[in-house]
């Protein structure tokens, strides 16, 4: 059977705080604890709502949501991105990077910094949320000069280990029924419409029991990724950008 996990990621004092008190509400309903990753700096535009202030306190909020056992993930330093060819990106189908234009010393820095600013908020991060799925070998290598060990991304069907490097994945950006395996539902509070959470809530409501949390998949079997992972990752990623390239003509038609 199905495991599914939330993962919410782009939060920062400027997001969609109307959506993102939403999506709490629904998650404290049925005891849903989802991942949330945080843009400790964020520098990104493109990412802030112009309907929403800056959100008061923001950092104590975090908090609270750490306490009452929420993960807290870092999503990069700034969000501040650049196109890359996917090529050079770990996960395929990944065209731009906080990271991979950088070479390891400053790959270093930039994690370092921000694990520095969730250490000043009383947060210990466990793992590490790319942005926009972009990362290379050498962010593997910078994590673990800073100790961190997970990484919240890829395209498995399952927990996998790389380089000592613990991958969980992330696959779907709204939820969909899946016969097997574990997968998570990642979201983003800037570009959910009213449908969407609705749509959510549904989903939820009868599904709530194939929800696990973060701390969960430490109770599965976990193990390196083989042939069948790679195979399963591969053919993911080639669906993903036939899709991409799909809506992009039928915008270009419009």
């Amino acid at each position: 059977m199905a495991k599914y996990l939330i993962r919410i990621d782009d939060i920062h004092p400027k997001m969609n705080y109307q959506n993102f008190l939403l999506l709490e509400k629904l998650f404290d309903k049925y005891d849903i604890k989802p991942t949330i990753a945080v843009i400790p700096e964020n520098k990104d535009q493109s990412i802030c709502s112009r309907n929403s202030k800056s959100i008061k306190n923001f950092w104590k909020k975090i908090h609270l949501l750490y306490s009452k056992g929420w993960n807290v993930s870092a999503h990069g330093l700034n969000h501040t991105l650049s196109n890359v060819p996917g090529n050079l990106s770990i996960i395929k189908h990944a065209v731009k990077s906080e990271f991979i234009n950088k070479k390891l010393k400053q790959q270093i820095q930039i994690i370092k910094s921000s694990l520095d600013i969730f250490n000043k908020n009383n947060i210990k991060i466990t793992s590490y949320t790319f942005p926009a799925h972009s990362f290379n070998f050498d962010s593997l290598s910078a994590l673990k000069k800073n100790n961190i060990n997970i990484v919240y991304d890829g395209l498995f069907f399952r927990p996998v280990i790389i380089k000592n490097i613990l991958f969980v994945p992330q696959q779907l950006w709204r939820p969909r029924l899946v016969p097997f395996g574990t997968w998570t539902i990642c979201l983003h509070p800037n570009n959910l419409k009213k449908s969407d959470i609705e749509n959510l809530s549904k989903f939820i409501s009868k599904n709530y029991k194939k929800f696990i949390t973060f701390n969960d998949i430490f109770e599965l079997k976990i193990n390196k990724v083989n042939l069948v992972d790679m195979l399963f990752s591969y053919l993911f990623a080639l669906l993903i950008k036939f899709k991409r390239k799909l809506k992009k003509n039928k915008l270009v038609e419009c």
